[in-house]
């Protein structure tokens, strides 16, 4: 099964990953439950970011790095959920910096009338320079409602437009 699906939150990363570092709107279709005999399910989603800010070890924030990155500095955004034009939920996410500029992503999906899911990802922030990596790779570690007991991985863009496009391959172990 093959749907298109927005998360902002990726959003954030695609301009925090185009500025930092993670669409286009569209219906849900989740995946079938446990009990379905087809086991394997992509989920192709866009992001768009609906806000984010750079909070600093100290305290500070701003819209973008008011400086360089150091450890303990984070990025928290929000995103809508879109698939094809249209909302179908929204997206948080938060990352910190790690020594190195190492940087381990959380993202909660809250999908309207269907379930949470919850991705996650690291990054390498580059030394110099105002943006992140193009695309990444992480893993789908858990969900809610019709993605109870739902494991996975995903793969995210940037597009031209600074939105993200994400590919979730989801299975219901047995």
């Amino acid at each position: 099964m093959k749907t298109s699906l927005k998360l902002p939150g990726l959003a954030l990363i695609a301009a925090v990953g185009v500025a930092v570092a993670g669409c286009s709107s569209t219906s849900i279709k989740p995946p079938a439950t446990p009990a379905s005999t087809d086991a394997s399910h992509i989920l192709s989603v866009d992001l768009k970011s609906a806000g984010y800010v750079f909070v600093s070890a100290s305290g500070t924030s701003s819209p973008y790095p008011a400086g360089p990155l150091s450890p303990g500095d984070r990025v928290i955004g929000q995103d809508d959920l879109t698939q094809h034009g249209t909302t179908v939920g929204t997206g948080f996410e938060t990352c910190t910096v790690n020594f190195g500029l190492n940087i381990p992503c959380d993202y909660m999906a809250e999908l309207t009338d269907t379930g949470d899911l919850h991705l996650a990802w690291t990054f390498q922030w580059p030394a110099s320079g105002t943006g992140g990596p193009l695309e990444w790779d992480g893993v789908l570690d858990g969900g809610t409602g019709r993605y109870a007991d739902t494991i996975g991985t995903f793969h995210a863009q940037a597009l031209p437009d600074r939105d993200i496009n994400v590919t979730v391959r989801m299975v219901h172990p047995s």
